[in-house]
């Protein structure tokens, strides 16, 4: 669980500098697809027992390959790639519910086989359990906020800004136009108009 502290906290870094706009966008697809990565293909090292290092390997790998479904859901919410998406944030909205529905599975499932446990298996599930709930109620929590309560926040300090892209449309002409003309008019060209 160390490894996926660190990485917490990167994602965490990465939201606020994202808020304060200095380009943490960065910073959170790293810490998420990391963690994603992490979850898919080292699955077998992360869900076992720290004392012992006992683990049902089989469950261990299955649990990795559906846990690592969410923080790719979460990466597609808050980069907003929903926007470039055939179907828009109808489609994010999609995988943010199968990836909650996974991440519960597993929650219930390994509730259901630590009931069932002896004592040497007992941490293992716990563990498993811990991280899928924080991860099913990141999911869930991302699900039923809407993308504009999510832009409000970002564009704190730009109100308009966030209303443009409310309405975002990359591949419409009319949308690039709109954006262009409200980033003119905000931040003007600087003429070099020098009289001799």
């Amino acid at each position: 669980m160390r490894t996926e502290k660190i990485i917490a906290i990167v994602f965490i870094i990465g939201l606020f500098l994202k808020v304060v706009h200095f380009h943490g966008g960065p910073v959170t697809v790293l810490a998420l697809s990391m963690l994603a990565l992490l979850y898919l293909f080292a699955a077998f090292r992360l869900f076992r027992d720290r004392e012992t290092g006992q683990q049902d390997l089989d469950l261990s790998i299955v649990t990795g390959i559906l846990l690592s479904s969410v923080p790719i859901a979460i990466l597609f919410k808050l980069q907003y790639w929903a926007v470039w998406l055939q179907g828009g944030t109808d489609t994010v909205q999609v995988m943010l519910l199968a990836a909650a529905v996974l991440a519960l599975a597993v929650l219930a499932g390994a509730y259901f086989l630590r009931s069932k446990a002896g004592g040497q298996f007992r941490a293992y599930y716990r563990d498993m359990m811990a991280r899928a709930a924080i991860l099913t109620v990141l999911a869930v929590g991302l699900y039923i906020t809407p993308t504009s309560t999510l832009l409000k926040v970002q564009f704190w300090d730009d109100p308009e800004l966030a209303r443009l892209w409310q309405d975002a449309d990359p591949g419409n002409a009319e949308f690039q136009q709109r954006l262009d003309t409200y980033h003119m008019k905000k931040d003007p060209p600087k003429s070099d108009n020098k009289t001799e």
